[in-house]
C-alpha cells in the first residue's frame, strides 16, 4: 500500500465524520443550493468582459444594465447562502425551515453598518441622499461572516423553542399564523444579539475574519509557487469535508 493510499485510509473517517457533522452539512447544502445564481451570474462578467475592442465599444452604452444580473447574483452570494444555511440547519433541528432561512438572512443583514449619503449621484446622473446598504458587504467578501451569522441565529431559534418560549397560539389559527407569532421571541433575540455588538459595540466578524487571515492573504494570493499550492491545498481540503472550496476561498 502506498503512502497516499495509507494517508486516504486515515483520514476518510476523519472526513466522513466531519462531512456529515450537522453545521458541515448545512454550509455544504446551502452553498450548493446557491451555485446555479453563481453560475448564470459568471455568464454575463464573461459577457462583459470579452477582449475584443469592436464588441468592448458596442456594449460601452449598455454596461451598466448588462451588469446587473451579476450585481443580484454573485453580488449578493453571502445574502443567498445565509438563507440557505439557515434554512437547512433549521431543518435538520426540525425547525421551521423557511423562519431559520429568514434569521439567518436578518443576522446577516444586522451585520452591516449602513452608509449615509448626503449627496451622491446614480449610474444615471440622478441625485440621491439617504441610508444605503453598501453591496460589497453581501459578495463574497462577507461570506464567512454571513456562514457564522447563520449558524449563530439557528442557535439561538433552537435555544428559545426548545425550552418553548414561545407565543402559542389557540387551536383554530392557521399554522402559517401561529408559526409567525412563535418566531417572534427568537426574531427579538436575533436582532438583540446582532444589533447591539455591530452597532453600538462595533464588533465586525468581518473584520475580525480578515484580520486573523490577512497575514495569510497576501501569500496565498501572490504569485509564489507555495503560495499557489497552499491554497488550493485548501481548496480541496473543503472539497474533502463537502464544502464548496472554490466559493469559500474565492472571497
Amino acid at each position: 500500500m502506498s503512502f497516499f493510499e495509507r494517508l486516504a485510509e486515515k483520514m476518510l473517517p476523519v472526513a466522513n465524520a466531519i462531512g456529515n457533522q450537522r453545521h458541515m452539512q448545512a454550509i455544504r447544502n446551502g452553498l450548493i443550493s446557491i451555485l446555479p445564481l453563481t453560475i448564470v451570474g459568471s455568464f454575463f462578467v464573461i459577457l462583459l468582459n470579452i477582449p475584443i475592442k469592436g464588441y468592448m465599444d458596442f456594449i460601452a452604452p449598455w454596461r451598466d444594465i448588462l451588469d446587473v444580473p451579476f450585481r443580484f447574483t454573485v453580488g449578493l452570494m453571502s445574502l443567498y447562502a445565509a438563507f440557505t444555511i439557515g434554512s437547512f440547519l433549521g431543518k435538520s433541528y426540525k425547525l421551521n425551515d423557511v423562519t431559520s432561512g429568514l434569521l439567518a438572512m436578518l443576522a446577516t443583514l444586522l451585520m452591516i453598518v449602513p452608509v449615509n449619503i448626503k449627496e451622491g449621484v446614480t449610474v444615471a446622473g440622478d441625485a440621491i441622499s439617504g441610508r444605503y446598504i453598501p453591496v460589497a458587504s453581501l459578495s463574497s467578501q462577507g461570506l464567512f461572516g454571513a456562514i457564522i451569522s447563520s449558524l449563530i441565529a439557528i442557535e439561538i431559534y433552537r435555544f428559545i423553542k426548545v425550552r418553548n418560549i414561545e407565543i402559542k397560539m389557540p387551536a383554530g389559527v392557521p399554522p402559517v399564523v401561529a408559526s409567525s407569532f412563535s418566531a417572534l421571541f427568537p426574531t427579538l433575540a436575533v436582532v438583540l444579539i446582532f444589533w447591539v455588538p455591530r452597532h453600538f459595540l462595533n464588533i465586525d466578524i468581518n473584520a475580525i475574519i480578515s484580520y486573523i487571515i490577512m497575514p495569510l492573504k497576501g501569500f496565498m494570493t501572490g504569485t509564489n509557487l507555495f503560495g499557489g499550492i497552499v491554497t488550493q491545498f485548501f481548496i480541496d481540503l473543503f472539497w474533502v469535508f463537502g464544502i464548496h472550496g472554490h466559493a469559500v476561498m474565492g472571497r
